[in-house]
């Protein structure tokens, strides 16, 4: 199997996968420099989380608006917006010279970032309805693509710019640019009349069940991508060319498992997959808490390679719940998961604060393995 083919087919494809790529890769050049910033401002591992927990609030306060403006917008040319809005927005933090205009910049990067997160999730949807193709997980897969290009080549430009406004810039520029080249090849797609039903009342107890699936995953996720650097940082005295690693071998796993993430559901089904990934990921922390180099690196790559198809499957679901728009489920199962972003890098940089990030990544394997039960439940296998 060629999982890379289809997204190589039409220049569609690879653009909507790029856009992925995009967000992922823009992130990544912030969580580099979190150790800067904290150093910068003087922030402990409990002033870390409260600014990460502005990201989760922005992207939270858009949420209940996000399928308004898709359905003005429509899927593709909301994203193109918000992908240049968010190319933007993220120079800000590198300026912050304050507490309080860091949390400020944050808080609109997570409004950005949380629509963005909605609109190219409900674009795909549309996609392989409208197609009848298949391109969920391997669009996410180049979402992880962005995080180990922009994780493992931003170190390395890191050391040589020895400048982070710079670097940012830079970053930042050239993923706008690109995506103004390649935007005219979905810009126009948009939900279709039959996809919306309109008058049709919101279908709450499948998609209430995916959201309660994704909540605890979507904690582990970010505090993979909030945290990792820091814990080789601080907990194993890392050298700096391999602080982002931790998040490089996470996401490049994550990419591996999601480009065969769609031939493995079509084998599966998606309770299975869930629920294995789940273990794998549990099994990944263990030997994060183990506190030993090799094991840690390969720890984060297992987690990457559990968690990867979890949350793709999830939004295929919503998106295509009976009686839910696309954009509408996709925002229920989205706003709920940023809950747990809200709670969970304020709660695991408490955790922090009083016995360690080892605890902190301790309580991340009680989520995982709650989230195996709680699979169990909700999709009934």
């Amino acid at each position: 199997m060629k999982p890379l083919r289809i997204f190589f087919t039409s220049k569609k494809y690879f653009a909507i996968g790029f856009s992925f790529a995009a967000i992922s890769f823009l992130f990544s050049t912030w969580i580099i420099y979190i150790p800067f910033t904290a150093e910068k401002l003087e922030l402990d591992e409990k002033q870390i989380g409260l600014a990460l927990f502005f990201i989760s609030l922005g992207a939270f306060t858009i949420m209940p608006l996000s399928s308004r403006i898709l359905e003005a917008l429509g899927e593709g040319k909301a994203v193109v917006i918000t992908i240049l809005t968010l190319s933007t927005l993220l120079i800000f933090p590198f300026l912050a010279e304050t507490k309080f205009l860091l949390y400020s910049s944050l808080y609109f990067v997570g409004i950005s970032s949380g629509f963005l997160g909605i609109a190219v999730n409900a674009l795909v949807t549309v996609v392989e309805k409208q197609e009848k193709v298949l391109i969920m997980n391997g669009s996410h897969g180049f979402y992880s693509l962005g995080g180990v290009t922009g994780a493992g080549l931003g170190g390395l430009l890191a050391s040589v710019l020895n400048n982070p406004v710079w670097h940012a810039i830079i970053v930042l520029a050239f993923m706008a640019i690109v995506q103004l080249i390649l935007a005219s090849s979905y810009i126009h797609i948009k939900t279709e009349t039959e996809l919306k039903k309109e008058n049709q009342p919101f279908n709450l107890k499948p998609v209430l069940g995916l959201a309660l699936v994704g909540f605890s995953i979507m904690i582990g996720e970010g505090a993979i991508a909030d945290w990792s650097s820091l814990y080789l940082q601080r907990v194993l005295d890392a050298p700096t060319e391999l602080i982002g690693m931790g998040y490089a071998g996470f996401s490049f796993m994550m990419a591996i498992g999601r480009f065969y993430g769609d031939k493995v559901t079509a084998h599966w089904g998606s309770a299975k997959l869930i629920q294995i990934g789940c273990l794998i990921g549990a099994s990944g922390l263990l030997l994060v808490i183990s506190a030993s180099l090799i094991p840690v690196l390969i720890g984060f790559m297992l987690i990457g390679l559990g968690f990867s198809g979890i949350i793709p499957e999830i939004y295929r679901l919503a998106g295509s719940i009976e009686n839910v728009k696309p954009s509408e489920g996709i925002a229920a199962v989205s706003g709920t998961g940023h809950i747990g972003f809200l709670i969970g890098p304020v709660g695991l940089g408490y955790i922090a604060g009083l016995m360690g990030l080892q605890a902190s990544f301790g309580v991340l394997l009680l989520i995982t393995l709650f989230s195996f039960v709680m699979s169990r439940v909700a999709l009934k296998v």
